[in-house]
């Protein structure tokens, strides 16, 4: 199970594999790595303002596969 932050102000999510080139946070940082000063580059809410979210993967399996 993979997991996102959205911020619980404007519902922009931050997702380690994108990171966030506005300010300045590489691709795969985990949120728990981003600086004290982290701020929602959409609303501006601070780092506390972020939920984690976990993503459920699905996988298709055609019935007929063999």
């Amino acid at each position: 199970v993979a997991c996102v932050y959205k911020c619980s102000n404007c519902y922009s999510v931050y997702n380690k594999g994108a990171g966030d080139t506005t300010n300045g946070i590489a691709a795969g940082t985990l949120f728990e790595q981003l600086p004290a000063p982290y701020c929602c580059t959409i609303c501006e809410a601070d780092k506390t303002s972020f939920k984690k979210i976990e993503k459920q993967y699905w996988v298709y399996k055609p019935f007929n596969s063999a």
